[in-house]
């Protein structure tokens, strides 16, 4: 990868993370670290949680201070886990409008942000970029975390601007874009290790934690890590210019000194300077250059003590007992999805097409009575009379009805539908017979289409 001193024209992308998003969090401390706010063309998209974190890289919120909040929201979910575990949304809604400002959405023109969605019912991928006023851009992040139930349900999107979003029910943006992408050259991020991705923490994490937190010092841990990986990323592939505090080189050398953080958006704060006495500023050109005022320590050695400073906040791996148990948790929980996720969805099939199948019966018995009966009364007032109601076109055509219904139930009944779906089913069904299958569930089942567009089965 090209080595440049700044981050115009980078584009991130972060993953569905749920809880996890500290460690994203914590990358996102690494890039602001490194001035990622100078940055005219860098560009962000995120889904569900991440989209909160691209949220705030775009408008340059302090991470830490969004870290201290989450920090609390997680010590109120450990007060009565069983309760507020379904509190995700009230948590994310709070989270996002601490990085909110009167101007909020002017400062995200020019697709500076990227919010993935998902579009119900045909579980389509939808990307919003254009925010007309505030509540546009607080709608679209949440309608990014709809993780439901723990995140809420899906609701309607109020764009009246843009008409192909506008009153479209919305759903998590992880459903459709577990991990996005703006282009190929986009820098992914995930706090999930079997995720692939350019910045992914460099020990295990694991997977359940992204619905159920662990301890708020855990989480805070969690945080650091996501801040060490994303410098060793960095000073690996030589982006940026680092600002480093003082403060920080002391506590990595066991000084205790209390770090005081502003409490608005930083880039309200004064530009940190060289005329600073607390900071010290490192580029490309200095990189390997010997301070003057620090005896023999060199710009890449401050370079490595901060590293090692987020280090030691990370805290320490889990044992390898701790791992093997939630290894297993995690093969589990995967084998459950694998094998339980698409019986679900064809059991869903089942029951739209023999629901379809008894509408279609029933509207065929209806128009076959009906419209004999006309034939054979020309004019009718009372009151209960079909003909007052339902105009002869409505009544549709019996014939039509019937066919609809063989249709539903042959293909209900049809052992091979299902056979299709089974892995290594080409040994079984032939590819032929296969293809059949598929057509005709594809002509008679709008959920199939929904699920088969969705890559569900």
């Amino acid at each position: 990868m090209m080595m440049t001193d700044d981050f115009d024209g980078l584009e991130f992308g972060f993953s569905a993370s749920g809880w996890l998003m500290l460690y994203q969090l914590g990358v996102a401390h690494a890039l602001q670290r490194h001035g990622i706010h100078r940055a005219r063309n860098a560009r962000f998209i995120g889904s569900s949680g991440g989209s909160a974190v691209s949220a705030a890289l775009a408008l340059n919120v302090d991470t830490e201070l969004l870290r201290d909040f989450m920090l609390r929201c997680c010590s109120d979910y450990h007060k009565n886990p069983i309760r507020n575990m379904f509190k995700m949304r009230e948590y994310a809604k709070h989270c996002i409008e601490r990085c909110m400002e009167e101007t909020t959405h002017s400062d995200l023109k020019g697709g500076r942000l990227n919010v993935a969605i998902t579009i119900l019912p045909q579980v389509k991928k939808a990307v919003v970029s254009d925010f007309a006023n505030n509540e546009e851009y607080l709608e679209a992040v949440l309608a990014s975390c709809t993780m439901s139930p723990l995140a809420g349900f899906p609701f309607q999107l109020n764009r009246p601007n843009d008409p192909e979003l506008h009153g479209s029910w919305v759903f998590d943006g992880g459903m459709t874009a577990l991990v996005p992408t703006l282009s190929p050259n986009t820098v992914r991020c995930s706090p999930f290790y079997c995720f692939d991705a350019e910045i992914q923490p460099s020990r295990y994490v694991p997977i359940y934690w992204a619905a159920f937190p662990p301890s708020v010092t855990e989480m805070k841990e969690l945080f650091w890590l996501g801040a060490h990986d994303g410098e060793v990323w960095m000073h690996k592939n030589g982006y940026g210019s680092l600002k480093i505090c003082k403060t920080v080189l002391q506590a990595s050398q066991g000084k205790n000194v209390q770090k005081i953080k502003p409490v608005y958006r930083t880039e309200n704060v004064s530009p940190l300077s060289t005329a600073n006495s607390n900071v010290s500023i490192v580029n490309r050109e200095s990189f390997n250059r010997v301070r003057t005022n620090s005896g023999s320590t060199t710009e890449s050695s401050m370079y490595r003590q901060v590293i090692q400073h987020d280090a030691l906040l990370a805290g320490h791996e889990l044992t390898g007992m701790q791992q093997k148990i939630n290894r297993m948790g995690d093969s589990v929980a995967y084998a459950t999805v694998a094998h339980c996720a698409k019986p679900i969805a064809l059991g869903i099939v089942y029951v739209e097409l023999w629901v379809k199948a008894l509408a279609s019966g029933v509207g065929a018995a209806v128009s076959a009575v009906e419209n004999k009966r006309r034939d054979a009364v020309t004019s009718s007032k009372g009151l209960l009379s079909l003909r007052r109601w339902v105009h002869t076109d409505m009544l549709g055509n019996a014939a039509d009805s019937w066919r609809n219904t063989k249709e539903c139930v042959a293909t209900a009944l049809n052992p091979t539908i299902l056979m299709h779906q089974l892995p290594g089913s080409s040994y079984i069904v032939g590819e032929d017979t296969a293809s059949n299958a598929h057509t005709q569930l594809q002509n008679n089942s709008t959920v199939y289409r929904y699920l088969r567009g969705s890559s569900m089965i």
